[in-house]
């Protein structure tokens, strides 16, 4: 029972709790007046173009690093795959990568361990490659915040260092550096992790050089994304602030992140953003930033629920279904289990 509360409720109160706070700080009725003041057709063209073209891209990087683990796969069969897997998306990130590499399992009798081995890496190298953005622009920037005493420039630079550390000592523990310590490599040559054993470092660096016009994408979008809101954000200030709000954003604190970006978005873009409207004591940057931040997610949310409705008429839900038969000797996971445990 504690258990359940703590996955699948205690996440939930945890979002309610930062609106709470947001509304308590930049009341209903500021955020409202700030999204009557919205371009709406240019908002709308503006977050229908960058969706599309985020779910092809997305489905063609995720087709190439598919590829280069020696696995043909076909931009046309995994467009609608993809946009199936949005729907878990909505709630967890992780889970909708657990689900494609489910589909891949059915569809082709790919193992389940060769699938979750690519899309761990691809989950593990969108955060290291958030950190090394907000990193090289910590040199360009500054915050008038700081994070347990430490200014977020110095915090930034120290926590990526040591996650590089951490990735290197990641690479020699799966090339067989602490074999001499048995239960190490033990754990190491099981055949669910033979990927990770596999890889090799020119495998991690093809993987985040096809991921990274992922992350620039959404950075441009999010620099443009705004305008309709006759604001602008310094493009230095969202590269470097943007990876942290996502990085917040991703951690297991609220359903997809629900909450816990809207106000790493608020409170880090305040300081940058400039408008005629805040000039003229229209709006503060506050409102403007969290009525961008709530229809920015909610236009990207019921996008996301229409791609995979539509696409649930082209791929076959049965191969997303959990439980059913066994292939290569592995049970097929629940994807709704993994959606809270990750």
């Amino acid at each position: 029972m504690l258990r359940t509360f703590f996955k699948k409720i205690f996440p939930w109160l945890v979002a309610a709790a930062i609106f709470a706070y947001l509304f308590n700080k930049y009341p209903i009725e500021h955020v409202w007046n700030s999204l009557k003041l919205m371009n709406i057709p240019y908002f709308c063209a503006l977050a229908i173009c960058y969706f599309v073209l985020m779910y092809f891209l997305d489905t063609f990087v995720i087709t190439k690093i598919l590829c280069h683990f020696g696995h043909e796969a076909s931009f046309k069969e995994l467009l609608p795959a993809r946009g199936l897997t949005y729907l878990i998306m909505i709630i967890n990130y992780a889970a909708s990568q657990a689900a494609f590499a489910l589909y891949q399992n059915r569809k082709h009798g790919l193992a389940m361990s060769e699938m979750f081995g690519i899309f761990g890496i691809i989950v593990a190298l969108d955060l290291y490659i958030l950190a090394v953005l907000a990193f090289v622009t910590t040199f360009f920037t500054t915050w008038p915040f700081e994070i347990w005493g430490m200014n977020i420039a110095y915090f930034v630079r120290a926590f990526t260092l040591v996650g590089i550390v951490l990735f290197a000592l990641n690479l020699l523990f799966w090339r067989g550096a602490f074999g001499n310590i048995k239960f190490l490599e033990k754990f190491r040559t099981k055949d669910f992790f033979s990927v990770l054993s596999r890889a090799r470092l020119r495998d991690y660096v093809v993987v985040g050089l096809y991921r990274l016009p992922v992350h620039i994408f959404i950075m441009v979008g999010m620099y443009i994304a705004i305008k309709p809101f006759n604001a602008t954000v310094p493009f230095v200030n969202v590269l470097s602030n943007i990876p942290i709000i996502f990085f917040i954003g991703v951690l297991p604190i609220s359903p997809g992140g629900i909450g816990a970006s809207n106000v790493a978005l608020v409170e880090l873009l305040k300081p940058f953003i400039t408008s005629p409207l805040i000039a003229q004591g229209i709006a503060t940057a506050g409102d403007l930033l969290l009525s961008f931040s709530l229809v920015w997610m909610l236009a990207n949310y019921i996008m996301k629920a229409v791609t995979g409705v539509i696409c649930l008429k082209f791929v076959s839900k049965d191969l997303f279904k959990t439980g059913g038969e066994k292939k290569e000797g592995q049970s097929v996971p629940d994807v709704a289990a993994l959606s809270g445990d990750l």
